[in-house]
């Protein structure tokens, strides 16, 4: 089933509780610009509250996968530096934390290099794969900038804030293999078995009870903000919510009569 995103720059197709966007301008090498990336915004808030889509991969058309933002179709919004800071403020919080948070698993599948805020999209999803012979970049410094749409934070995060620096201070490219060491892709496959494989562990976690894995992700989320006693409370809190879904019950009593058990997300 393919959903209308209002742009043939962002194509969604949604197959066995798999929403699949694609972003798509090769030529440009899918970077974002004033017409997809409000449709990515969109999109999102359209398929988190789609209850048929249990897990969502974002994913490039072509060889690419982001290459970033798109220079030359940014327009001078005008207006004073605190206006401008403003509206990237909305902009970024409304994209990279909107997906960061989203209440479903979320997949960014790598055909080929991510740049700048690219790789932000991608290290704003839960897990990443990508094809052998891939590379990522921060390459903000090649053009004077220092960085947007969370990649510092999430970086950082990801594998340690001297990784992160080393990466955004030298601009270089980092080989899949190395980023899978790093652990900033969760996997790395050859290209002809490459969508099969992302596609296959993606159907897997739609699967999984919805309810669960939002307050895992909730869970796992508010971890670099708390203390062990702020997890433990958080964890005891969403537990007992998933106590009382019938998804729980029924996984019980699937259990017990040795049978899969079947979500409802309720």
């Amino acid at each position: 089933m393919e959903l209308s995103t209002g742009t043939q720059l962002l194509k969604c197709c949604v197959e066995e509780g798999v929403a699949t966007l694609i972003l798509n301008n090769p030529k440009k090498r899918n970077a974002l610009s004033d017409e997809l990336t409000p449709a990515l915004r969109e999109t999102l808030v359209q398929l988190e509250h789609e209850d048929k889509v249990r897990c969502l991969i974002i994913t490039g058309s072509g060889e690419s996968f982001c290459s970033g933002g798109d220079v030359s179709s940014m327009e001078d919004m005008g207006g004073t530096p605190h206006e401008k800071v403003e509206v990237l403020r909305m902009r970024q919080r409304t994209l990279t934390l909107r997906l960061y948070n989203l209440k479903k698993p979320t997949i960014a599948a790598l055909p080929g290099p991510a740049a700048g805020a690219g790789l932000a999209l991608a290290l704003a999803c839960d897990f990443r794969y990508a094809v052998k012979d891939t590379f990522v970049t921060t390459g903000y410094g090649r053009i004077g900038l220092s960085g947007d749409y969370g990649g510092t934070w999430l970086l950082a995060n990801l594998t340690n804030v001297s990784i992160a620096k080393e990466m955004y201070f030298s601009c270089r490219k980092v080989g899949s293999e190395e980023c899978y060491k790093l652990g900033i892709f969760n996997d790395v496959f050859e290209k002809d078995v490459f969508e099969t494989r992302v596609i296959k562990i993606a159907k897997n976690l739609a699967q999984m009870a919805p309810i669960a894995l939002a307050n895992m992700k909730h869970n796992l989320n508010s971890v670099p903000k708390s203390t062990l006693s702020e997890s433990l409370d958080l964890e005891a809190e969403n537990l007992y919510q998933c106590v009382a879904t019938e998804d729980h019950k029924n996984a019980v009593r699937a259990f017990l009569e040795k049978r899969t058990p079947e979500f409802k997300g309720y």
